[in-house]
């Protein structure tokens, strides 16, 4: 007999378990949007995560807290050069191999002295 509390990864959906973000400054509402917990909001530079799910307070002090929703655990990160990042790494890997290309001997110097 399996227990109610652990689900495998077959059987959970992650689609199913989501959390409406909003995002404001000032007030103001910058984006409004459903974040899941493998597919996170990202605004410009800003990414939220959805890490999890856990129990409300209330929730601890009742048994019978079916109609209580579920607290999240969010990670906010800002990454304002992962764009740059992103688009400079492939070209500098093109050019060592560039490099390595133009710099390459069949046979170095000290291996000819030597026979």
């Amino acid at each position: 007999m399996t227990s109610s509390r652990y689900i495998t990864r077959d059987q959970f959906d992650y689609r199913k378990n989501s959390a409406e973000i909003v995002l404001s400054r000032n007030g103001k509402e910058l984006t409004r949007d459903n974040i899941f917990l493998l597919d996170p909001m990202k605004y410009k530079d800003i990414q939220v995560t959805l890490r999890g799910f856990m129990r409300s307070p209330e929730a601890l002090d009742k048994k019978a807290a079916v109609d209580l929703k579920p607290w999240i655990t969010l990670t906010v990160s800002r990454n304002p050069v992962l764009k740059i990042f992103l688009t400079l790494y492939p070209m500098m890997i093109v050019g060592i191999f560039i490099y390595l290309l133009l710099t390459w001997r069949s046979s170095s110097p000290l291996r000819e002295n030597i026979a």
